[in-house]
């Protein structure tokens, strides 16, 4: 606090500012690990600090079809929700396959949207490869496959409204790839090496704070023109690079309407 009254001291010095004369200064300040806003409003003898809240994130589009996203951005978000892929155990299923992750190993702390509702936390066990995927069964009774069919045909027709969302976070050096609606023609590689035959995308900063992407859906649309989906499609899978102990964090993945 006194950097900042100091800080606020100086400004009103420079500026010449009398007692009689007040003026407001807006400051952004790191306040618990998070960048805070505050209005400051200066005279020569006093300062008052105004804290201002700053907007969280927010889940995007106007349409969205959730695969990984907490419990509270899904009530908040209810209306716009299409049909809900997150897995339920029941009818959509998250299957790891043949236990190449390890699954919660360290799911501590706030997710990608600031709550402490969750996140995907997995860690690459000693196959020498790792992949899973989001299953939607014939035994679902919203029949989520068949909305994922007709979210497919929705892309094919016109592919620059719709985006795949998703966030991830790691401390390691490991690429990871992912391709969505069962067709491994639409393999992408978030990472700085390409792994399992996927091209190359985009890399992040691997400094443990999340990363954003919005993948838009024109880059697959000639793929999925060539495929359908039916019960038992995996309409989401992640492979990750078979290092032992590389880690996934993923978070806020859906697909949405602009």
């Amino acid at each position: 606090m006194k950097r900042i009254t100091c800080l606020a001291i100086l400004f009103a010095m420079t500026m010449g500012i009398s007692a009689q004369t007040q003026t407001q200064v807006k400051m952004q300040i790191w306040k618990n690990g998070k960048p805070t806003n505050y209005v400051v409003s200066t005279e020569i003898d006093s300062i008052t600090f105004l804290e201002e809240t700053i907007a969280p994130k927010t889940v995007k589009g106007t349409k969205i079809w959730p695969i990984v996203l907490d419990g509270i951005s899904v009530d908040a978000n209810a209306s716009k929700i299409v049909a809900d892929f997150r897995p339920d155990d029941v009818g959509r299923f998250l299957y790891i396959w043949d236990n190449t992750y390890v699954a919660n190993h360290n799911s501590t702390g706030l997710n990608f949207y600031g709550n402490t509702d969750g996140f995907y936390a997995l860690m690459v066990s000693t196959l020498g490869w790792a992949g899973c995927g989001l299953c939607l069964t014939e035994t679902d009774a919203s029949k989520a496959w068949e909305t994922a069919e007709a979210l497919r045909a929705a892309i094919v027709a016109s592919p620059d409204d719709y985006y795949l969302h998703m966030a991830l976070k790691s401390t390691d050096k490991a690429s990871h790839c992912f391709f969505i609606f069962g067709s491994e023609a639409t393999k992408f590689v978030i990472g700085s090496t390409a792994v399992y035959d996927g091209p190359l995308y985009e890399d992040f900063t691997r400094n443990g704070e999340w990363a954003e992407f919005d993948i838009p859906m024109s880059r697959f649309a000639t793929a999925l023109a060539t495929t359908t989906c039916a019960a038992g499609v995996n309409v989401f899978v992640a492979l990750t690079e078979g290092f032992a102990g590389a880690q996934l964090n993923l978070d806020a993945v859906y697909f949405y309407k602009k």
